[in-house]
């Protein structure tokens, strides 16, 4: 929700009210409403025959923003598993077939 509301005040047409992203986020929807967001202007640039600098810009920069947060998702549905491997291993001494 804070990465949303960080965004520049002139890069969105009009925004959802401040309730309905935290209710978004609440529910763990802000990714999808992101991914809304850049199929929309995804479709947006290609509908028009030369889309402005502008348009292509905002393009590449949800584009780029939805691949941070999959990023984000990748590490952070990793990182405890590992972290609980990493945590039994050293307690036991050794490594057991099934934790590699």
């Amino acid at each position: 929700w804070l990465w949303l509301r960080a965004d520049p005040a002139g890069l969105h047409g009009s925004q959802p009210p401040r309730r309905c992203l935290a209710l978004l986020h609440l529910l763990q929807l802000g990714y999808l409403y992101r991914c809304v967001q850049e199929l929309r202007q995804g479709l947006l640039v290609w509908q028009q025959e030369e889309p402005s600098e502008f348009d292509l810009a905002y393009a590449d920069f949800l584009a780029l923003d939805i691949s941070m947060l999959r990023l984000f998702e990748t590490f952070l549905e990793t990182a405890p598993q590992l972290t609980l491997v990493l945590a039994i291993m050293l307690q036991s001494g050794r490594a057991e077939y099934y934790q590699c």
